[in-house]
């Protein structure tokens, strides 16, 4: 499941071959030069070219805007004319043409409420600010990477660890990459270390973890692997008890016997928040998972210490759901002000341990033959997320109302 997309730009979300194919012929048409199929497609071999060496580090994007167009006269037989003249004009044209696939608008449009978006492209800056200018995708994306203006260009990993840093994205197991090159985009997915989908009718790339001919084939595959967060209200009661049925009816994971009903689910959920928070996962099909934190026991000494629970939806546990929610649990206690999250599991449960393991919990020891379920007594193991360091004189934890919930959530 993700929550960050990054997309290229060209020949993902804008029809770069029409736009070039355009552009070029109205640059040779104005310069008096040959304007016919075969002019267009000897500059497309030489500019191709031109990119997959700046893709390898051999040229930078200021030598391939004159160069292209020195080497496209040169085969010509206009040896000795303006180069530089030439990219000027073709750069003007190209401005003018922001023309989108289709689907590319309706990608963006239905991932925007779930995900936060970056378009990240290798174009030239005021190339593709004329583009952008004239399109509506600005409206769709929280922030824009253009290597022209930034200094560095895909495939080159800092790309993506840049854009992930600007979209506040703490874990790039988070993010997903689509594009549809596999020399740029994949590579780059590939070197920084986050999945990526693979643009293509044709090409193929057993680095891209799936692969989509448009757009519109990205959205419906996306569509099922998006997760947002939000509070959870009471009317989140029916589906937190369907959630978390299956795990009391059919695992001693829960030490209850008799699952809770909708409507107890909703008082749970009034009578926790403010004071703690209760948070659910959500795709476009509904809620998908719930995490929240408890007192660990009534009395005052005990005010800066929490129990932690997280349930995922049957269908669709292991998808990283768990974990997203878990880490914005864990963020949400820190900003209110608590020191201590416990967990609590059943043994034996490696993977639950992991988990709490990976998010900074501690082992802090085991209770056997705790709890008797399902005809067989079952230890627990219990872990703790504590500071480094305990103040002296600790402030006392604030509600959730008090503390920035939508951002601490994105």
């Amino acid at each position: 499941m993700y929550r960050y997309l990054l997309v290229d730009n060209d020949n993902t979300l804008m029809d770069f071959s029409a736009a070039e194919h355009a552009a070029i012929r109205e640059t040779l048409h104005e310069a008096g030069l040959p304007e016919d199929d075969a002019a267009c497609a000897l500059y497309a071999s030489i500019n191709d070219a031109q990119w997959k060496a700046l893709e390898r580090g051999e040229t930078t994007q200021d030598r391939l805007r004159v160069r292209r167009f020195e080497l496209l006269l040169d085969a010509l037989g206009r040896n000795g004319a303006d180069g530089a003249a030439l990219s000027r004009l073709y750069s003007e044209r190209l401005g003018c043409h922001a023309e989108l696939l289709p689907g590319a608008e309706e990608l963006l449009a239905a991932l925007r409420p779930w995900m936060k978006i970056a378009i990240v492209s290798n174009g030239v800056s005021e190339i593709q600010h004329a583009r952008f200018s004239r399109s509506p995708l600005m409206q769709y994306a929280d922030t824009v990477f253009i290597s022209g203006e930034e200094g560095i260009a895909k495939p080159d990993p800092r790309v993506i660890r840049t854009v992930l840093e600007r979209l506040g994205c703490e874990d790039p197991r988070e993010a997903v990459f689509l594009g549809d090159s596999p020399t740029a985009d994949i590579a780059c997915a590939a070197a920084a270390g986050i999945d990526s989908i693979l643009m293509s009718a044709t090409k193929a790339d057993d680095r891209a973890r799936q692969t989509v001919a448009s757009p519109e084939e990205a959205r419906q595959l996306l569509m099922k692997q998006t997760v947002g967060f939000r509070p959870a209200v009471p009317e989140d009661g029916a589906a937190c008890a369907d959630i978390q049925r299956p795990y009391i009816e059919k695992t001693s994971v829960n030490f209850l016997y008799e699952p809770l009903t909708g409507a107890q689910f909703a008082e749970k959920i009034r009578s926790l928040t403010p004071r703690y928070p209760f948070i659910v996962a959500e795709t476009p099909e509904g809620v998908a998972g719930f995490a929240y934190a408890s007192a660990l026991r009534p009395h005052d000494a005990y005010m800066w210490d929490t129990e932690s629970s997280v349930y995922i939806r049957e269908d669709l546990r292991g998808q990283g759901i768990g974990r997203m929610l878990y880490r914005r649990l864990l963020k949400l206690l820190d900003a209110q002000g608590f020191l201590n999250t416990y967990g609590c599991v059943t043994e034996p449960n490696e993977p639950s341990v992991a988990l709490h393991r990976s998010l900074g919990f501690r082992m802090l020891g085991s209770f056997p033959s705790t709890g008797f379920k399902r005809g067989a007594w079952h230890g627990v193991s219990w872990l703790c997320r504590m500071p480094e360091r305990y103040p002296e004189c600790p402030e006392i934890p604030v509600s959730t109302d008090r503390i920035d919930m939508e951002e601490l959530l994105s």
